[in-house]
């Protein structure tokens, strides 16, 4: 019954630490409440608390809670810069958090919850605990990342079946496609279609602008030549002068200069 009890406060007490903590993050860092993300820090800390819930004390849950945030978040952003398709953050709630309550139980475990002669680092425990569980996880990495790496490279290369849709029907929404209609009642296909539109278009501006940029930086900068338009400031004188109007109301001031002395 005490086991019961231990496990579900902590599993009450880790998700609460880690929303909070998520969220003055949220806040913080962005300036603003995302309500997906807060569902990802609970649910983060619930996995997190999973594998230690009836092994620590109830600060050891609080303190898992906090870290949980932190490796929710930092797993994300580590997903958005590799460029990994994970738009529900699968990886950074069950994969990351997972793999911390492995390592939470070899270093929160109470010495009297355990029942063996072995409990915590943190807590004086001689680690064998916190050994078991990392070679368990790069069990489970290795395993889980062994057999997903064939089947999904058998499915990219069969033909007929792939890994993507085209790209209307990925904009468009695999439930119009495949179901004829949509999940969400509220959105109609026309809705659908203007947002992509939306987006594409501002896709393309943006791949502009990339192509302009790269234009500009592979140009050479000429300098000295009265009508580059691209080029260092002349002598004298500042960027902007150095554009072609800019030499003309030079040469024109100087003209003028020249008929009043004459």
């Amino acid at each position: 019954m005490h086991t019961a009890a231990v496990a579900a406060a902590n599993t009450l007490l880790c998700p609460a630490f880690a929303f909070c903590v998520g969220m003055i993050m949220q806040i913080y860092y962005f300036r603003t409440h995302d309500l997906p993300a807060a569902h990802n820090y609970i649910l983060g800390g619930l996995v997190a608390i999973t594998g230690p819930c009836a092994f620590v004390q109830s600060w050891a849950a609080c303190v898992i809670g906090v870290i949980s945030a932190i490796t929710t978040s930092t797993a994300s952003h580590v997903n958005v810069a590799l460029k990994i398709d994970d738009p529900l953050d699968a990886f950074a709630v069950h994969g990351a958090n997972g793999l911390l309550g492995l390592i939470a139980v070899g270093l929160f475990a109470e010495e009297n919850l355990v029942g063996d002669d072995d409990f915590g680092a943190f807590l004086g425990g001689g680690g064998r605990i916190l050994e078991a569980n990392l070679l368990g996880g790069l069990v489970i990495i290795a395993w889980s990342g062994g057999v997903s790496l064939v089947i999904f490279q058998g499915l990219k290369y069969l033909p007929g079946v792939g890994l993507r849709v085209d790209k209307d029907t990925e904009l468009l929404g695999l439930d119009m496609k495949y179901h004829d209609g949509f999940a969400y009642p509220e959105l109609s296909q026309a809705m659908v279609q203007e947002a992509n539109e939306y987006r594409l278009a501002e896709m393309r501006v943006q791949q502009k602008n990339i192509k302009k940029k790269k234009r500009a930086a592979k140009t050479p900068r000429r300098t000295g030549q009265p009508g580059s338009m691209k080029g260092s400031s002349m002598e004298g004188g500042s960027d902007k002068d150095s554009s072609v109007s800019g030499w003309v109301r030079r040469k024109e001031t100087r003209d003028d200069a020249s008929e009043t002395k004459l």
